[in-house]
């Protein structure tokens, strides 16, 4: 039932004031098989993967401001990820990098930056 219940989760993915925007993650939706949004979303409750291995890589997380995101998800985060570079932004949903491009880019190159990346 991918087809029929992929639209009704991202009603609230994505902001209702933006039809254009709305219309092309709809087409991506939908051109993405049943396969592989399945399996995306098993993998992302497989409790087995979130193990007590901290990744020591450079990280970045561009979040939405979001309730779900409290001090002890973020806390949870950081232990996973030590040297984490976490950011909110406000008044965007789950495809930030959409909504607010430039703010994203900027972010992402001054995280680049400090890595010595860019």
């Amino acid at each position: 039932t991918f087809k029929e219940n992929a639209p009704k989760m991202l009603t609230g993915m994505i902001p209702a004031d933006n039809a254009a925007l709305r219309e092309h993650i709809q087409k991506l939706v939908e051109s993405t098989t049943p396969q592989v949004a399945i399996s995306s979303q098993r993998a992302m409750i497989d409790e087995s993967i979130w193990k007590e291995d901290k990744i020591q890589v450079p990280t970045q997380a561009l979040m939405a401001q979001n309730r779900f995101w409290t001090e002890d998800y973020k806390d949870f985060v950081k232990q996973l990820v030590p040297n984490l570079d976490y950011r909110e932004f406000e008044g965007v949903g789950h495809f930030l990098f959409m909504q607010k491009p430039d703010e994203i880019n900027a972010a992402i190159t001054e995280f680049l930056k400090k890595q010595k990346l860019l």
